[in-house]
């Protein structure tokens, strides 16, 4: 299972929904008191890649809004192979950014980063550590965040 935080006191476990009967979408578990309790599994919009599921990583980067932006990671075939980024900036409703990481080549575990996090705000390069299993070695790579060419944010309301 994976966790992050969407936004204040809110958390989400997002993890394998082998047991469920909306396999093969993973699950979502939320809390609203930070842990102290959490709601019944639902089913996400995120999807597993195989009969057994996966291992991904999450992780929410806050960006001075409501809810921070989630990134999550996960190879997309059955075979474990071809990396795939997916943002969200609804707290996991959806996920309308999709990157595509190591091509078609062998993804196994992988985990992520926020390299801000410790970052005075005038020092932050607003980038993501991705890190993951490729056969025998650890690959490494970064992400700029914060660009719409792969994770568009929705359009802000205008008022006229």
């Amino acid at each position: 299972n994976m966790g992050a935080e969407i936004a204040p006191r809110q958390l989400l476990l997002n993890g394998r929904g082998l047991p469920f009967a909306w396999k093969p979408n993973r699950t979502d578990y939320i809390s609203s008191d930070d842990g102290a309790t959490w709601g019944p599994p639902a089913p996400s919009v995120l999807l597993d890649n195989n009969d057994f599921g996966c291992e991904a990583a999450l992780l929410a980067v806050p960006t001075g809004g409501a809810v921070s932006t989630l990134y999550w990671s996960e190879p997309h075939s059955t075979t474990r192979t071809g990396l795939r980024l997916r943002c969200s900036h609804d707290g996991g409703k959806t996920w309308p950014g999709l990157r595509k990481v190591n091509g078609e080549e062998m993804a196994k575990y992988s985990d992520m980063v926020d390299l801000n996090e410790f970052e005075p705000e005038s020092n932050r390069t607003k980038r993501l550590l991705l890190v993951w299993e490729q056969k025998d070695t650890m690959i490494a790579d970064t992400f700029t965040l914060g660009f719409n060419d792969w994770c568009p944010k929705p359009a802000e309301a205008v008022i006229i």
